[in-house]
């Protein structure tokens, strides 16, 4: 019996008869197309068993938990890896994704395996997991994370609850589900359900765009020189007045190759901080990140990032070894000390040597800094610089690959990294930027290059022959601290030169 709606007033047109969330005049739109009403006809696997279908495997793969046979989507099992199509069904049962299709993936990791196994101890073989990417109804694009890749498997399915657990809200209401995601309220998809209560939906798969085939457009060209920041936040920054020399862009969210190369695997949205430092200083996160190989030229395996609680303005100290930890502390605090003219309070840290060493502890006595230690295998206390350092790394790694700058050179991408994040939006600090808590001032970006492009630099040398070469081809490493000018590394001599006056080519990759 259909439940009578006509005494229910809408809020946001005033009329009767239907809820806000279902007003056909303030509706969005979903970004990804409703399925069609048809029927799609598969075949259910017949040794499946009404109860559970779990996940076997050395890589601690989650079980997958079916509900009674009839409710769920009907898996079709196949000898080989044929095409399975473009209908998703969405499921509530399922704890991870899946498909049959190889050709939907655009980056696979065949190194993780496990056995699919049925109720009657049949069982099927993961042979991989990826990262596949649709394309949406208004050019943008959505990215779904962590799909296993089983070969026999002819149907795909979608979790339900996988997707909660990265940052996507599933609301249910008569006879439709949405999926939005959180952090911008972005509709993804809207899925009426069929004759047989199940929700599935077509969805078409894109291929990611080239940086550098796109860099002549102006928002691409930004979305590289900000380290692939996503074009959610590459908006708000412009949108809300967080930085200055950013124009005005208005571009569909999508997704570069190297975005998806460097950073595939994604972690889940954090829940909100349930504590924050009303005051710089207050609270210190420190944690080094390494070994790292290649090590740098200096002999460098290791970064150590320090994050302030309140701003989360963050400093990097190159270590060649883990005992400089303390010399890195003690530079940071002096410095950080005289800009915010604060003092630092308290320092979290994990109980790694470094830092529960003697030495370490009496400097921090002798300051009257209280110590913080995580537990033991328990990274997730000092979760605010375990995050940063995988968003540094992430985006060091999209710095590297997109202009084919050798590894070795890690340690310029991870400063580069670090000075771009400062400038950026963080979900923590609402519409400022790092910078601005930090300084009390706007960043300006408009000087920023993409890294790892072509420089021209003027030779400055006096007594210049008449047809001596006026300028010399040099790679852009960023900004050189503390000074209007830009870093740049000249790969015949293997030493970094500092110029104002420069001309880049950033479309052009390292040779």
């Amino acid at each position: 019996m259909k439940h009578d709606k006509s005494h229910i007033k809408c809020f946001k047109c005033h009329g009767y008869g239907h809820y806000a969330n279902q007003c056909p005049g303030e509706k969005e739109e979903a970004h990804y197309a409703k399925a069609e009403e048809k029927e799609h006809s598969v075949l259910l696997v017949e040794t499946a068993l009404p109860g559970q279908l779990q996940y076997s495997s050395d890589n601690r793969a989650p079980r997958v938990l079916l509900k009674e046979a009839g409710t769920v989507p009907e898996l079709h099992l196949a000898e080989g890896g044929n095409p399975t199509g473009n209908i998703w069904y969405l499921d509530n049962g399922a704890s991870n994704h899946m498909t049959g299709d190889l050709q939907k993936f655009k980056d696979l990791d065949h190194g993780i395996t496990g056995k699919v196994r049925f109720g009657d101890d049949s069982t099927v073989t993961i042979h991989g997991k990826g990262t596949i990417v649709f394309q949406g109804k208004f050019g943008d694009q959505w990215i779904l994370s962590d799909v296993y890749y089983i070969p026999r498997l002819r149907s795909n399915l979608i979790s339900l609850g996988q997707l909660t657990e990265i940052g996507h809200k599933i609301l249910l209401d008569e006879n439709e589900l949405e999926v939005v995601e959180k952090q911008s309220d972005r509709l993804i998809m809207k899925v009426p359900r069929t004759v047989n209560r199940m929700y599935k939906i077509e969805l078409n798969t894109v291929e990611h765009v080239c940086l550098m085939a796109s860099i002549e457009n102006e928002a691409w060209l930004w979305h590289g020189r900000l380290g692939h920041v996503n074009f959610r936040s590459l908006k708000q920054l412009v949108g809300k007045g967080m930085a200055f020399g950013v124009p005005v862009i208005s571009h569909p969210e999508q997704v570069c190759s190297d975005c998806l190369t460097a950073k595939q695997t994604r972690a889940s949205f954090p829940r909100a901080t349930q504590w924050q430092a009303e005051e710089k200083l207050k609270l210190v996160h420190v944690d080094p990140c390494g070994p790292i190989s290649p090590e740098t030229a200096g002999g460098n395996k290791y970064f150590m990032l320090l994050v302030d609680d309140h701003s989360r303005w963050m400093e990097v100290h190159m270590l060649k070894s883990k005992d400089q930890a303390l010399a890195a502390f003690v530079k940071y605090k002096v410095e950080a000390e005289n800009l915010t003219e604060c003092r630092i309070k308290t320092l979290r840290s994990d109980r790694g040597g470094e830092f529960i060493s003697g030495l370490f502890a009496d400097v921090c006595e002798k300051a009257g800094i209280k110590r913080q230690f995580t537990a033991p295998f328990t990274p997730q206390q000092n979760g605010v610089v375990e995050r940063r350092n995988r968003t540094v790394m992430d985006m060091s790694r999209a710095l590297l690959k997109s202009m084919k700058v050798p590894g070795r050179y890690w340690a310029e991408a991870i400063r580069h990294a670090v000075y771009l994040l400062n400038r950026l939006p963080t979900k923590v600090l609402g519409d400022k930027t790092p910078h601005e808590t930090w300084t009390g001032r706007k960043p300006s970006l408009g000087h920023l290059k993409v890294f790892g492009c072509t420089a021209h630099a003027k030779v400055v040398t006096p007594h210049l022959k008449k047809l001596d070469d006026r300028s010399r081809k040099l790679v852009y490493f960023g900004v050189e601290d503390g000074s209007k000018a830009y870093k740049l590394y000249d790969p015949a001599s293997n030493k970094i030169v500092v110029s104002r006056d420069t001309v880049f080519e950033e479309s052009k990759v390292w040779d």
